[in-house]
């Protein structure tokens, strides 16, 4: 690196993955324009490709309630958004259990889907337990009201502290299920068992019922969904299917299209333009005019100028290896040499 830089600088560039980045240097930090932004804030269901480094945790991350609103705070952004983002990341010890396998076929989809849909529930509950949205008595009430219905264990100390008594009771039923599990194999499984459509969704619909989120739609953001066990991935692309976008839709980041299982759960396979768009982030890797690297160029002006180096460019930050320049060099003229003889040339022809 050619400019020098105060050894009392945070360094932009040493966070490895968005999860690790403060909330402030994101919002300070993240790129609009050329990353396919816009989809995100659409009503269809949406798969977004990428290998890691390529931006997927960091565009959802972006889009979700906590970080718009503090937008909001920060720069007097729209506040509820139109579109309100549930973030929910699968690389987590939670969604990593390979407890159904100790089960028969059968109960090892339902205890799956428990899992899954209890770590959805819980991000919802953490969403606005931590946001704080200006709901009225007559929303809580509301509230109340429609989660109890579906969750009758839930214990309710204040109307107000719906969500945190929502994630409380999630907790709960996990460390019965745990405890149940660990009595022994050879007695029934006692929890709760829950799905998507008697869990999430009328707690979807009770929020949309609303004063504050009556004009709103829910993007539940499903992020590294390959890291979901195979019964998870089934049930997912199941959701997928639901034709039905007036109230949420789901917008997935996974690590490889060509190898990410499709199949629903019944079988049958979800496909591209009809149940989901997709957004390819390896495509716009292939050269410097790419979306991709005016994209990186954009990052990495973003960064510098927010410490002090407006003037230094990308090219002078992260100088080319000499190293990689003297293996590129060596490359080209291989393949020089090997059309020319292709050609019938002698190699001293073109020095």
């Amino acid at each position: 690196m050619s400019t020098q830089i105060q050894s009392n600088t945070v360094n932009p560039f040493e966070f490895d993955a968005a999860l690790n980045l403060p909330e402030d240097a994101l919002i300070d930090w993240y790129i609009e324009d050329h990353n396919f932004a816009r989809f995100l804030r659409s009503t269809r269901n949406l798969l977004v490709n990428g290998q890691r480094g390529s931006g997927k945790s960091m565009m959802l991350i972006y889009n979700s309630l906590k970080l718009q609103k503090l937008l909001h705070d920060r720069k007097g952004d729209k506040f509820p958004p139109q579109h309100v983002g549930i973030y929910v990341p699968c690389n987590t010890p939670l969604t990593h259990r390979q407890d159904h396998e100790l089960l028969p076929a059968g109960q090892q989809v339902m205890l799956s889907e428990f899992y899954f849909v209890m770590a959805i529930a819980e991000a919802i509950a953490k969403t606005f337990e931590e946001t704080g949205v200006g709901f009225t008595p007559e929303d809580y009430v509301l509230l109340a009201d429609e989660i109890t219905t579906v969750l009758p264990q839930l214990k309710v100390t204040t109307k107000e502290q719906i969500f945190t008594c929502l994630r409380r009771s999630i907790n709960e039923q996990l460390s019965i299920l745990q405890r149940s599990l660990q009595h022994g194999l050879e007695s029934d499984v006692e929890y709760g068992a829950v799905s998507f459509y008697s869990l999430v969704k009328p707690i979807l619909d009770g929020l949309h019922r609303t004063s504050v989120f009556l004009q709103s739609h829910f993007s539940i953001l499903v992020d590294d969904a390959h890291d979901l066990n195979q019964h998870q991935r089934r049930l997912l692309n199941s959701w997928l299917s639901y034709r039905d976008h007036s109230v949420f839709s789901f917008k997935v980041a996974i690590a490889g299209v060509r190898v990410y299982d499709l199949r629903t759960l019944s079988g049958g396979t979800i496909l591209e333009g009809h149940d989901y768009l997709s957004i390819d982030l390896e495509a716009p890797f292939q050269n410097e005019d790419s979306s991709y690297a005016q994209f990186a160029q954009e990052v990495i002006k973003q960064r510098l100028t927010g410490i002090g180096l407006e003037k230094t460019s990308a090219d002078e930050f992260f100088p080319q290896s000499e190293e990689f320049s003297r293996e590129l060099n060596r490359a080209n003229e291989a393949v020089r040499g090997e059309y020319m003889r292709a050609q019938g040339w002698a190699v001293e022809d073109l020095n």
